[in-house]
């Protein structure tokens, strides 16, 4: 379902059906679709937050980042009448976060078209990438051998090994080990003093009781949030 932003429909936004096409609005309807496909032929692309100031109409279609939730909304679609389709930082993909000064990204559908529809022409808006998943190089120093996974932030740790091949385990642990539940030490890595990993909860601890404090383990442990990390598999216990 798609609609055109007027004053019939939206009181609030008479500024911005000032022209046909001027500002067209899709909510969301169903799940979020992460592959999308638009006329448009630029794509969004991982970036850092870009402000933008753009003249009334803006052109752009907007949509739900989640359906029926009040976490802002992204763009769906660029048009070729507004004002946004000169801008090369305006992408498809990318979320509105802020709204002339406004924080928009607890915003439902219609807070963020009310923000756009009563402030001044230029908009000023906030754009970042808030659905492309950050992915984290870890290098991986088995003996004498080194690899490189790539992993999604976040993920744990110990899948994101094994899926990448790493040779978790020794024999004792491949036959013996809990699947990941916290109960066996056997999946134990060293990360070093890398500060992009937190610190061992206390009960963590007491699991490795008399080994470094680098030492974790991977089933309890996330990717860091960083570019690079190094993990070690089944370092020695001293």
């Amino acid at each position: 379902r798609s609609m055109v932003a007027s004053s019939s429909l939206f009181p609030a936004f008479a500024a911005v059906a000032l022209v046909a096409d001027a500002f067209v609005v899709v909510p969301q309807q169903g799940s979020v679709v992460h592959g999308r496909t638009t006329p448009s032929p630029r794509r969004v692309i991982p970036c850092a937050a870009v402000v933008v100031e753009l003249e009334k109409p803006l052109g752009i279609i907007l949509e739900e980042r989640t359906a029926g939730q009040s976490e802002g909304c992204r763009i769906k679609e660029i048009l070729p009448a507004g004002s946004a389709a000169a801008c090369a930082d305006v992408v498809v993909g990318l979320s509105v976060t802020d709204v002339a000064g406004a924080d928009a990204r607890s915003m439902s559908f219609d807070d963020v078209m009310a923000a756009i529809g009563g402030a001044a022409s230029p908009v000023a808006l906030t754009l970042a990438d808030l659905d492309t998943p950050a992915f984290c190089a870890l290098k991986i120093v088995d003996d004498a051998a080194t690899s490189y996974v790539s992993a999604e932030v976040g993920a744990n740790l110990r899948r994101a090994l094994l899926d990448g091949g790493a040779k978790v385990y020794d024999w004792k642990g491949t036959l013996t080990n809990c699947n990941g539940a916290g109960q066996c030490a056997t999946c134990v890595v060293d990360v070093g003093d890398d500060a992009a990993f937190p610190p061992r909860a206390d009960w963590e601890a007491a699991k490795l009781a008399g080994r470094p404090a680098t030492h974790r383990l991977a089933c309890q442990t996330l990717v860091p949030d960083a570019e690079t990390a190094t993990v070690v598999l089944r370092p020695p216990p001293s």
